[in-house]
């Protein structure tokens, strides 16, 4: 017996059940009927009640019985004809027995009884839906998340040379299935705004697109460009994000509070000591420090607030851009996003680096250089004045094969300064990673691995285009 079936015969069996008692009834009252029975056949028990109604009024005779039958409108209700055939043969059967019932109140209630009958025929079939219907075996719900204390915050900073907020959040996620949650995707409600999401390995301090695994507590991280800024420096943000995850469920993370830099930065308590050029003694030392000053104007023009890295500019099928330039991505697509495919049309430049780059260039001997390195290691240091330009000097080093040493400065020497000299380094090596893959080699991968280990600040997608850089050098070997 189907669905349909099924509603079909309950409720010809309430009919049935109701006339039954209505006929016990009639029997107690005793009543006689002046005149036959009548049965009234209607699509309707209202025009059933008018029907007798009318016929009582112009023979003037006192109530008799009546049994609405609704018609079935079309092939597709249900209530077939069936049922209704039953109904008449139930009353063919007791022609004889139907007394009187008294009144004409008991013909409005039998009107109204069958009539609610119809109502309760639609809920009965509307419950056997609900708890029949098709249950997908996609989890709905896969993941709780709450945001890190003093893990969100934003920064007013630009992008195409007009303001815009840069909006971060680190939440903890726990997957509460037996099944890995991956969450791909997420944006602020309100203004909407689509960003980038990395999750943490689980075994590692990196960060990618890496599995929540079942019953696991987890971080992510979510990274937001508000183009047209909706906050002034110094105020909170508040914003419902949403995150997707592989089965398209949308988890709501409501009311939370981005505070801006401005109040999270603390006023700066080192100064560090500014040198001046006449009192250096080594001219390859003056001429990288005299550089080095000139960059510090260019940072102040051109640095974190505007999205920029002083003079570093980056160019790419012959757009240029401020500092390393934005980042966007395709939601939902399976290409390689990590990196570009064609870095010969990319390249990341600097007039201030090209300047002690060809310094470096007229150095012929041994002693020359090995000064020229010092001066720039030893001016990488949160305690020096040119903390905020360690980007210029990691740059430099970089392209002279100095990379192994400008990383342990780094992380040693730079790391937990003051003036987010550190966190603009990692900036430039992350669009380095993205832009100029070719110039690593796979030990200087490997120690940028190294490097980023216990890195306490954020690393941007280091770790990711590491990996992407391999599989990719791995492809296009299996395809040449």
């Amino acid at each position: 017996m189907d669905k349909k079936q099924l509603v079909q015969y309950w409720y010809s069996w309430i009919i049935l059940v109701f006339l039954d008692c209505t006929l016990v009834l009639s029997q107690q009252n005793s009543f006689h009927m002046n005149t036959a029975p009548v049965l009234i056949v209607s699509d309707s028990p209202w025009k059933a009640g008018k029907k007798v109604t009318e016929k009582n009024l112009h023979q003037g005779e006192d109530t008799v019985g009546v049994v609405s039958i609704a018609q079935p409108s079309d092939s597709s209700s249900a209530i077939s004809t069936s049922w209704s055939i039953e109904v008449l043969e139930w009353v063919k059967k007791h022609e004889t027995e139907i007394k009187i019932l008294g009144g004409g109140g008991l013909i409005g209630i039998l009107i109204y009884i069958l009539n609610m009958l119809k109502w309760v025929k639609n809920l009965f079939q509307k419950l056997l839906h609900f708890f029949t219907r098709y249950h997908p075996s996609v989890p709905r719900e896969t993941i709780r998340i709450i945001p890190e204390l003093r893990g969100c915050w934003w920064h007013m900073g630009s992008s195409n040379g007009q303001p815009a907020m840069q909006v971060v959040g680190h939440f903890n996620v726990t997957n509460i299935t037996d099944n890995q949650v991956f969450v791909l995707a997420a944006r602020i409600s309100k203004p909407r705004t689509d960003g980038s999401v990395s999750v943490q390995h689980p075994k590692h301090n990196l960060f990618g697109t890496f599995p929540i695994l079942p019953k696991n507590l987890n971080k992510i991280s979510a990274d937001f460009w508000i183009r047209n800024p909706v906050r002034k420096d110094g105020q909170d943000f508040n914003a419902t994000l949403v995150f997707v995850d592989q089965f398209g469920n949308e988890h709501k993370v409501k009311n939370v509070i981005f505070k801006s830099d401005k109040q999270i930065k603390q006023p700066k308590k080192f100064e560090p000591v500014i040198e001046s050029l006449y009192s250096i003694s080594d001219p390859i030392e003056k001429e990288i420090a005299a550089v080095l000053k000139a960059e510090i104007h260019r940072y102040r023009e051109c640095g974190r607030p505007v999205g920029g890295l002083g003079s570093v500019q980056t160019t790419y099928k012959g757009r240029t851009m401020h500092g390393i330039g934005d980042e966007w991505r395709e939601v939902g697509s399976p290409k390689n996003q990590s990196i570009i495919f064609d870095p010969q049309n990319a390249s990341i430049k600097s007039d201030n680096a090209t300047a002690l780059l060809n310094l470096f260039g007229k150095l012929d001997n041994e002693d020359g250089q090995s000064r020229y390195i010092m001066a720039l290691r030893k001016r990488l240091s949160r305690n020096s004045e040119y903390a905020s330009v360690g980007y210029l000097i990691f740059l430099v080093l970089f392209r002279i094969g100095q990379l192994t040493n400008a990383l342990h400065d780094a992380k040693v020497n730079l790391q937990k300064d003051e003036a987010y000299g550190f966190s603009d380094l990692l900036r430039l090596l992350d669009g380095l990673l993205r832009f100029e893959h070719p110039s690593f080699t796979p030990e200087l991968l490997d120690e940028v691995g190294r490097f980023i280990e216990n890195v306490e600040e954020h690393t941007f997608r280091i770790q990711e285009r590491i990996s992407a850089i391999r599989a990719f050098r791995l492809a296009t070997q299996n395809s040449s």
